[in-house]
């Protein structure tokens, strides 16, 4: 057996270190570390635990108070041109080069709920803003 996992002062890295990382039975770890089954090793390992939570603490600071998410709808229908749940597709530079040519008509053509009305949103803004 190894002494030094029966050293006093390194009994919480001991258990810490055996039971997680090494992820040695209970049993093991207890006879490793001179702790019989029941509340002494129960009690090591919380205040173990206890300890790596402080030194974390004290590394990384008080946790930040969680912001609060804001409620999300799903988007349905056509999307605004400056919708965050817009993903920008090839075909949305394909339309903007078509529209940057003059006389050209184009067809937008697609099966339902692929986002055809948000593109045609997106080519007449274009258009609005930079008239061919």
């Amino acid at each position: 057996a190894d002494l030094r996992w029966l050293e006093l002062a390194w009994r919480p890295y001991a258990l810490l270190t055996l039971l997680y990382p090494r992820d040695l039975p209970k049993h093991e770890v207890q006879a490793r570390v001179g702790l019989a089954e029941g509340g002494q090793y129960y009690q090591a390992l919380r205040e173990a635990i206890a300890m790596l939570a402080q030194l974390l603490q004290d590394w990384e600071g008080q946790p930040r108070q969680a912001q609060p998410i804001a409620p999300l709808s799903f988007p349905s229908g056509a999307l605004l041109p400056d919708d965050p749940f817009y993903v920008r597709r090839a075909c949305d530079a394909q339309l903007a080069q078509e529209l940057g040519l003059p006389g050209r008509t184009v067809t937008i053509s697609g099966p339902r709920q692929v986002g055809k009305t948000s593109l045609l949103i997106r080519g007449i803004q274009q258009l609005r803003r930079d008239p061919a």
